[in-house]
């Protein structure tokens, strides 16, 4: 079932790959590029029975940590474009909604 996602496919090939490598026994370099988890987030529903999201604790700090660059502070420009994710302008909200 993975493998009916690109990320599963690419996983796949690269554990082939690594399993050939190592019947090599000679150094090798491999990269994996995987497209997730990028927005829309969508996985296999097995993996989404795995927890209970009324389970989930949210951590009570959510500001971002001393120094951090500007980039790191943008904040659901993109998610919004989503269903069930408010359309306001609440952080707060947005990260219960996902949680």
């Amino acid at each position: 079932e993975d493998d009916a996602y690109a990320d599963g496919r690419v996983a796949a090939e690269t554990v082939k790959r690594l399993q050939a490598a190592k019947q090599r026994e000679e150094p090798f370099f491999i990269v994996a590029g995987f497209a997730r988890p990028h927005l829309p987030f969508s996985a296999p529903k097995k993996y989404w029975d795995l927890y209970d999201p009324k389970k989930f604790k949210l951590a009570e700090n959510s500001d971002l940590p001393e120094g951090s660059p500007k980039v790191a502070q943008k904040r659901g420009g993109e998610i919004r474009n989503y269903f069930p994710v408010p359309d306001k302008n609440d952080p707060a909200q947005i990260t219960k909604e996902l949680a």
